[in-house]
């Protein structure tokens, strides 16, 4: 009799198949498979299952299950929104991760993968504050890589982006490879942007970036209006 969870890679029914497979070859005997086994639901008493079993034959009882999947998200920029989708890791939930991804969409949004927690929570911010730089977007995030494809808003660039999501990262115990392929959009005279890694706020004047205003303490970031 067996219980556990098994090791990423393996698949509980193979290892099913593989033991009764192995008592066979070792004893010659036949085996039977007791209720637990993940094969057959409900089932007498394992003590009855055992009186009853026939002479000479193994009774096998493996409650096995599958290793959670890796954490893994699918990411969509549109008209101001974000949508995620995929796997979180167990301890952090959908409904958390939509509220910290600034109001993000759930696109078939579940927890329960294998994978750090914090590391996580640090992705879904850092794609949540993002909204100020992203006109359009796609991508996947796991726990060894980011790649991200779309347009941006006028005044960033991949460099910018790419330097944000590290900043954000850096922390983490495993930092994700961060892989961009962003369009950048030209910014005209007076646009105005918001630092993605200061916050401050931004205007273009005579080809440069100059400080509007600093931001006020705890200010998140936040997108240019539309008239500007």
């Amino acid at each position: 009799a067996l219980e556990g969870r098994l090791r990423q890679g393996f698949s509980a029914a193979d290892t099913r198949a593989a033991l009764r497979s192995a008592l066979r070859s070792a004893t010659g005997a036949p085996s039977t498979a007791g209720s637990g086994s993940g094969e057959a639901e409900g089932g007498a008493p394992p003590a009855l299952e055992i009186a009853n079993a026939p002479d000479g034959t193994w009774l096998i009882r493996l409650d096995l299950t599958d290793a959670p999947p890796p954490a893994r998200l699918t990411i969509a920029f549109a008209d101001g929104a974000v949508s995620l989708a995929g796997i979180l890791p167990e301890g952090f939930d959908a409904d958390t991760a939509l509220v910290r991804g600034g109001g993000a969409l759930r696109a078939g949004l579940t927890s329960g993968g294998k994978g750090d927690p914090f590391l996580w929570r640090s992705i879904v911010d850092a794609l949540g504050a993002l909204r100020a730089a992203i006109d359009t977007m796609e991508g996947t995030a796991t726990a060894e890589r980011i790649a991200l494809t779309g347009t941006l808003r006028p005044g960033y660039d991949d460099a910018q982006v790419s330097a944000f999501l590290a900043a954000r990262l850096a922390e983490s115990d495993t930092v994700p490879s961060i892989e961009l392929s962003l369009t950048e959009t030209a910014a005209s005279e007076g646009a105005e942007r918001v630092d993605l890694l200061s916050g401050r706020r931004e205007r273009l004047t005579g080809g440069a970036w100059s400080v509007i205003a600093p931001p006020p303490p705890g200010a998140e970031l936040t997108e240019p209006t539309e008239e500007n």
